[in-house]
């Protein structure tokens, strides 16, 4: 049982990294701190396009009056980690060094007597530098990643407080129940299953889905 291949850590990774939104600056600290190449990823709301011919394409198909028919992306939790971070870019997903190999790979240097300026050229040309913040890459939870994990969960926490003190200086109230909501039903629960049990949607004078209200224990 491998958490980093189960639905709602592949869901979370895929959704904080990706590329095509609006503005990617808030992506920026979540693919430094996982190790996520800039263009490893497409978009929370865009559909992802396989490198290849990978039997996931067809997951998302459904046969409908004589047609094939894509529904909502749904490959999360489908394939190991390894394969998950390759589906869509594979040269991005190649081998990442953590901070543990770059220093092992410079000690090597330095028992073959090379001075420390070489060192650190033959580094740069080889372009063998820590990708991300983690020791252990793709895997946050792993011992020596504790440190960075605690500095990542600290810097989650605070932009939280901070997006809530911007919104009350602007006389706004952030729905904090809907958006905890929606993410515990994104991750955890099948839609097909929990709508109308755990929640029902919303919808304007149009006919259209607005949000989702969530129905009490």
């Amino acid at each position: 049982m491998d958490y980093r291949s189960s639905k709602f850590y592949q869901f979370t990774l895929r959704t904080c990294t990706g590329t095509g939104q609006p503005s990617e600056v808030g992506t920026y600290p979540h693919r430094q701190f996982f190790g996520i190449a800039d263009d490893q990823f497409r978009g929370e709301n865009d559909y992802p396009l396989f490198k290849s011919a990978h039997w996931l394409q067809w997951v998302d198909y459904k046969y409908q009056n004589t047609r094939y028919r894509r529904r909502r992306a749904d490959h999360y939790g489908k394939v190991p980690i390894k394969e998950f971070l390759a589906l869509e870019n594979g040269m991005a997903a190649d081998h990442q060094p953590g901070t543990l190999d770059v220093v092992l790979v410079q000690d090597y240097l330095y028992r073959k007597g090379l001075p420390a300026e070489l060192v650190l050229h033959v580094m740069e040309l080889a372009r063998y530098k820590p990708t991300g913040r983690l020791s252990e890459p793709h895997d946050p939870f792993h011992p020596s990643n504790r440190q960075e994990l605690s500095r990542y969960l600290t810097y989650c926490w605070r932009l939280l407080v901070h997006c809530d003190t911007m919104a009350k200086a602007l006389d706004m109230e952030l729905p904090w129940k809907e958006l905890i909501g929606n993410c515990i039903t994104d991750l955890w629960a099948d839609e097909r299953c929990g709508q109308n049990r755990f929640f029902w949607y919303s919808e304007n004078e149009y006919g259209d889905r607005t949000h989702k209200v969530f129905i009490k224990p």
